[in-house]
């Protein structure tokens, strides 16, 4: 048998030491200087009013509604804590918090921002690229001073955002520019400051021209200058101001400049105090800075690209639903549906709002105002719905053949669903739009699908109780088997020993996710080995992340997992390395392993015992056709079981 030796760490310094490996930006010895180099007061007192009292400082804690005080600052140990709602740690975890930002960014953005030089703890291939960058965003920085400056010198091109109800300060807050019609103003205008024209090229600012020499990639636009999630500026868009091709140009992919991992407005939206968790989700910049005019601050575009996992893992670290405001024609439609798989993997809930008799959500704010907005948003559809109305479109239902058809489309998407509930609640929807009953749309699909919504309800109406064991032991259910079917062996011995405690279960995969975090090599033994994959979805995502994380690091360590995973996760994940049972060799992973299948196959049979129980319960010819392939799906599962065991034994 396994031997699990259960090690109790303790969250300090001194109980992380084995594991700590020279990975990420920045060596250990990075957060200990500079905090040294900071007050904690002044971090917090940039945010909150603070007042003294007695050895400590007192104010309103900015991450819950409060009328006392409750949020002390204590000078002595550099840290902070909420009695109201627990909040706490150190300067660096207040910017965590306060900004919506990853351990990394925060402790760069409180070096920048004290002028704490943390350069000598950076690692060497990160030294290397970081003075090869530090100069393109004091390059690009300038640049967007150039065109702001530019646009307060143009009425035209102040005509053109004020003539889209823009504000002189939503203006000045996105940094909006203008490039007039020249082919060297920026050439000449970055010269004056001493930059050189290989770095305005590296920045993407001019273009190389065949015959030598230089000129501006932008001329007679307005700018937006395009920020990254710390605020420095990486890129920009542009826009004609007359019947020019292209209407939108873009900064070409620069050494910091990535579009599949940056979203306008982000800098903004992940800074707002609105205490939301969701997020708007638009196409351009215009609708981001029209949506933030209106109040709706959480709004970001991704730049006209298709959305990438890069963007949909930034959203997941900071908000739990998006809600896609796309515009209203065919195109946008076609880019939310491409869009949805990219979300798959993600804890996000997904919604899209109906743009209506509106072509995008500048528009709709324009005719039917806030209010209205407001609504559609609390109008929004889920992915089904959306999918379903899409779907809807491309049929005449008032024809019996494409009604049908549509039908046979429309289960395919819902049979994606893996809540019977959730299948349940849109069947009778479905059956409310084409003016079928529901029971007839539910009993179709589950003919279509092999679904068996049902059988619960069904149950219930024939007044049988069914036993689903208690969580400490159970043991499988006493019937015999039909005879002669397909020429299948059906019999099989009733264990006199109790199945699968699913507790159990669970601390095992977290074993398997504790050995995961050891190291890198034991990932891609439970990759080849755990072929079922886990028992709890939890517990595959959070695999899937670490997988994810070993494809950028050679070792896993917990302040740089607080950079790449959502904070929930690293809450999870701090729990399993430090609380979980201890696996030594690869030898004991691959026991681990074996038994983690024994487990699973238990808790397979108990799920399949338990719905033949009910099936047997259930009159009619599809419940009998399921109960026999449920008792079919049961013996393979008994003689896996069976050569798992053996395994282990011997």
């Amino acid at each position: 048998m396994l031997s699990i030796y259960i090690k109790k760490l303790q969250c300090q310094n001194t109980g992380t030491d084995r594991w700590w490996k020279k990975v990420g930006k920045y060596k250990r010895e990075v957060t200990a200087y500079l905090l040294d180099h900071l007050d904690v007061i002044d971090v917090v007192g940039s945010v909150v009013p603070l007042k003294r009292a007695g050895r400590n400082h007192k104010g309103l804690c900015p991450f819950h509604n409060e009328k006392s005080p409750s949020f002390v600052v204590s000078d002595e140990r550099q840290t902070y804590h909420c009695f109201g709602c627990g909040a706490s740690g150190s300067a660096i975890n207040f910017v965590m918090q306060s900004e919506n930002l990853g351990f990394l960014d925060a402790l760069e953005q409180l070096a920048e921002r004290y002028s704490v030089d943390i350069a000598q703890f950076l690692e060497t291939d990160f030294a290397k690229k970081e003075a090869n960058t530090k100069d393109l965003y004091d390059v690009m920085k300038q640049a967007a001073r150039l065109y702001y400056q530019s646009l307060t010198e143009s009425k035209e091109a102040k005509a053109y955002f004020q003539d889209r109800g823009l504000s002189e300060k939503v203006m000045k807050q996105f940094g909006l520019g203008f490039a007039p019609d020249s082919w060297d103003f920026c050439l000449k205008g970055l010269k004056k400051y001493g930059i050189k024209e290989e770095q305005m090229l590296s920045c993407g600012l001019i273009v190389k021209k065949e015959n030598g020499g230089y000129y501006d990639r932008f001329r007679n636009r307005v700018m937006f200058p395009i920020f990254d999630h710390r605020g420095r500026v990486v890129a920009f868009g542009g826009r004609v101001l007359d019947d020019s091709v292209p209407k939108y140009l873009n900064s070409p992919e620069t050494p910091i400049f990535y579009k599949s991992n940056t979203l306008y407005g982000l800098n903004v939206a992940r800074k707002s105090n609105t205490k939301e968790n969701r997020v708007i989700l638009v196409e351009g910049y215009m609708d981001v800075i029209t949506l933030h005019q209106y109040g709706y601050v959480n709004t970001v575009a991704s730049l006209g690209t298709a959305l990438t996992e890069g963007h949909v893992k930034q959203l997941s670290r900071l908000y739990k639903e998006v809600i896609f405001a796309y515009d209203g024609d065919e195109a946008g439609r076609n880019a939310i549906i491409k869009s949805l798989d990219v979300f798959k993997g993600y804890h996000l809930k997904v919604k899209v709002l109906d743009m209506g008799d509106v072509k995008d959500p500048d528009e709709l704010l324009k005719v039917h105002g806030k209010e209205g907005f407001d609504k559609q948003i609390d109008l929004a559809m889920n992915t089904i719905e959306f999918s379903v109305k899409r779907l809807e479109k491309g049929y005449n239902l008032k024809d019996d053949e494409d009604r049908l058809q549509f039908l046979s489309e429309a289960y395919k998407m819902i049979a994606g669903l893996t809540s019977d509930s959730e299948r349940e609640v849109y069947l009778n929807h479905l059956a409310e739009r084409i003016g079928l009953s529901a029971g007839n749309v539910i009993a179709d699909f589950n003919r279509e699908q092999g679904s068996a919504i049902q059988v619960e309800e069904t149950a219930r109406e024939h007044h049988h109780d069914v036993d689903e064991g208690e969580d400490d032991g159970w043991y499988g259910v006493d019937f015999e088997p039909p005879e002669d079917l397909d020429g299948e062996d059906l019999s099989y011995e009733i264990s006199d020993t109790p199945l699968i405690n699913t507790s159990k279960l669970l601390t095992i995969e977290k074993a398997v996710l504790k050995s995961a975090l050891m190291s890198k090599g034991y990932v891609q033994i439970i990759e080849t080995q755990l072929q079922n994959g886990f028992y709890y979805e939890a517990n595959a995502d959070l695999f899937t992340e670490i997988k994810r994380y070993y494809s950028s690091f050679d070792a896993f360590e917990i302040m740089q997992a607080a950079e790449y995973f959502a904070i929930e996760q690293v809450k999870k994940l701090k729990e399993i390395l430090f609380d979980v049972a201890f696996v030594g060799s690869s030898q004991d992973v691959e026991k681990l392993l074996k038994l983690h299948k024994k487990l699973y196959y238990e808790a397979r049979i108990k799920e399949v015992d338990s719905f033949i129980q009910k099936l047997k319960m259930t009159p009619g010819d599809d419940a009998n056709l399921k109960y026999r392939e449920k008792l079919v799906e049961r013996i393979k599962l008994q003689k896996e079981l069976s050569q798992v065991t053996k395994l282990l034994q011997g």
